[in-house]
């Protein structure tokens, strides 16, 4: 494959690229360099704070999450007002055959919410019992009357519950608030209306008040840490704030996706969702069994913010986390970072680019240098000697004046070479005359038949060398003529019309037959042409036996005219059929003369012809009918 400069200087350009990719390399190994710091880092500051932790961490083994609310519910019997995230109902909800149940906290009260499934004719008759930490139990029991408000007191306590009843397609719905200090440790419900009438007490899963202010006595800035149980369930709120923005993408900019590309930072497949209380992922279960583990995930689904994790085991079975957003030490968000990135690539591209311009420029002096020396000798035979760029100070420049100076050369040569015939034309007619002279009074002694047979030799080469010259100043004159000659439009048809009517009388020993195609002009010099039709036929008749047919014929083509003669009973010699159209080059047999024939007739045919901007050429024919010779001159149409 043929590579231009440009293309040679892009490839070169294109190794350019390694310094971006050396660049986002470093990059790339200073992140992971940085995210394993980070991770251990983290690690070293989970097991810090456990081993500073005072509580002393029991199993926490319980049934009922006990969610924490954000703000106190309206008793309705919906649940939406308590903003539970999405999933977290189905996480801390607890279902005992035909009932479940789902248990919140604010403040000093226990919210309940309880779906039980029966027909709507039965009306089921509650009983709900509370554990509290001093082992003390409270009892409530009640049938409600009629959807709506639902006012109770306790059986054994001043405690009082309030709800709200409310029936559904399946069966009925209880929203109910209890006292807290009645309902801190476990809680039993019954039902008189269900088969499934009692139920064991569920123990109470609560955050960890001493844990909560353990972890808020050793919270660091930019760091979140929460505590989980041995069943992954959060025994704390989260302490401390990352900036995580979990709910809000971050959209990033296009540079910063590009680079991410670039470097190849793979998004974590873990997402970290605050709003489910229990953790049962892989991560979290390795350090619920003794394993201190760090690892990356994502704030949310919704979410490209990176969090780096830490999981370490705190006392019987439980765990402390420990996270940070990774935007605080990680190079991707750093600005100093991506504006050298950006600045590579951008200086980068700004090489490839003068690269590419200062590629075509020089292509374009290379080809236009190359183009004019192609176009250096036209079709009149002139050769310009004036080649562009000669006047630049670099290798092109000298080049092209190289090349000038050639140029130059090679045309005094052709000057010289011109004038020649002329020069030896005038030098040698002189002692050619003598010659002939001295022949001429030889000839009128007494000679014997040797020596008239010697006369006749001197004096048959002086003739020939006579027409040799004159054949040579007759050519020299053509090409001087041809030169100087001026186009214009000519219409070929009538000018071959009125030839072809000359050549019948002239060559009355052959047979004369014309095809031509009316009104086809081209543009030309009707001297010119007639001085080329005639050397062409003079030609083909002189190679034709007597009684030969000839036919001269003239066609129009798309993209000009053609004009084809062609006479029978004749052939081309062997060889290449273009040589016949240069000097001295005559195939000429002894049969069709005796004359000196050096070739010039053939020579200006194709003289004309390429100064009209045409081409010639020779060709042998053959049908069933005869064989013979074809000259096709192709002349360009007018424009």
């Amino acid at each position: 494959m043929r590579l231009s400069l440009r293309r040679q200087l892009a490839l070169i350009g294109l190794a350019a690229l390694a310094l971006p990719w050396l660049a986002t390399n470093y990059i790339r190994e200073s992140e992971l360099a940085l995210r394993d710091a980070q991770e251990t880092f983290l690690q070293r500051l989970a097991e810090g704070i456990a081993n500073n932790l005072t509580t002393d961490f029991g199993p926490n083994i319980g049934e009922l999450y006990v969610y924490p609310l954000q703000r106190e519910p309206v008793l309705d019997g919906f649940i939406d007002d308590w903003l539970l995230p999405s999933g977290a109902i189905d996480a801390t909800q607890v279902t005992r055959g035909e009932w479940r149940v789902i248990v919140g906290e604010y403040g000093a009260g226990l919210w309940l919410q309880i779906d039980a499934t029966h027909s709507g004719s039965a009306m089921p008759s509650y009983s709900l019992s509370c554990a509290n930490a001093a082992n003390g139990e409270t009892r409530f029991e009640f049938t409600p009357e009629a959807p709506g408000n639902v006012l109770t007191s306790a059986t054994n306590s001043a405690s009082r519950l309030r709800g709200y009843w409310l029936p559904n397609g399946e069966g009925s719905r209880l929203e109910a608030r209890l006292p807290m200090v009645d309902c801190d440790r476990a809680i039993s419900i019954g039902f008189e209306a269900l088969s499934s009438a009692t139920a064991t007490a569920l123990v109470l899963i609560r955050q960890d008040q001493q844990a909560t202010a353990d972890l808020t006595r050793n919270a660091a800035p930019g760091i979140e840490q929460y505590m989980i149980n041995r069943d992954g369930w959060r025994m704390t709120p989260i302490i401390g704030n990352a900036s995580m923005t979990a709910d809000t993408p971050i959209r990033e900019s296009v540079g910063t996706q590009l680079y991410r590309r670039i470097i190849g930072n793979a998004r974590p497949t873990l997402t970290i969702d605050d709003g489910i209380p229990r953790l049962t992922n892989a991560p979290y279960t390795r350090a619920l069994n003794g394993e201190t583990v760090g690892f990356r995930a994502l704030a949310s689904e919704t979410s490209d913010t990176v969090v780096a994790v830490a999981v370490v085991p705190v006392g019987q079975s439980n765990a402390l986390v420990v996270r940070q957003n990774s935007a605080e030490i990680l190079s991707l968000n750093n600005p100093s970072v991506m504006k050298l990135t950006y600045r590579t690539l951008m200086i980068t591209a700004g090489v490839v680019v003068l690269l590419l311009a200062w590629a075509t420029w020089i292509s374009f002096r290379v080809r236009r240098l190359a183009n004019t020396a192609k176009s250096a000798l036209n079709s009149r035979g002139e050769l310009s000697t004036t080649l562009p760029g000669a006047g630049a100070r670099d290798e092109i420049g000298e080049l092209a004046r190289d090349f000038t100076t050639l140029l130059e050369q090679v045309n005094e040569q052709q000057q010289w070479l011109r004038s020649l015939a002329d020069k030896l034309s005038h030098e040698l007619r002189t002692p050619m005359a003598v010659v002939r002279s001295s022949l001429e009074n030889l000839e009128q002694s007494d000679l014997d038949e040797t020596q008239q047979r010697i006369h006749g030799r001197a004096a048959s080469g002086i003739d020939r060398l006579h027409n040799m010259l004159n054949a040579m100043s007759q050519a020299n004159r053509a090409e001087q003529v041809v030169n100087a000659a001026e186009l214009e439009y000519v219409d070929l048809s009538n000018l071959l019309s009125q030839l072809s009517g000359a050549y019948k009388s002239t060559f009355p020993d052959h047979q004369w037959h014309t095809d031509i195609s009316p009104n086809l002009s081209v543009r030309g010099n009707a001297d010119l042409l007639v001085q080329l039709l005639d050397k062409l036929v003079e030609n083909a008749a002189s190679f034709s036996p007597v009684g030969a047919r000839i036919v001269l014929r003239l066609k129009r083509q798309e993209n000009g005219a053609l004009i084809e003669l062609e006479n029978h009973d004749a052939s081309l010699p062997p060889g290449d059929p273009d040589r016949l159209f240069k000097t001295f080059v005559s195939e000429r047999h002894p049969s069709t003369g005796d004359g000196t024939h050096l070739g010039f007739g053939l020579y200006i045919a194709a003289l004309i012809t390429k100064a009209h901007g045409g081409t010639i050429t020779a060709s042998d024919v053959a049908s069933d009918t005869h064989r013979g010779v074809r000259i096709s001159i192709h002349l360009p149409g007018k424009h």
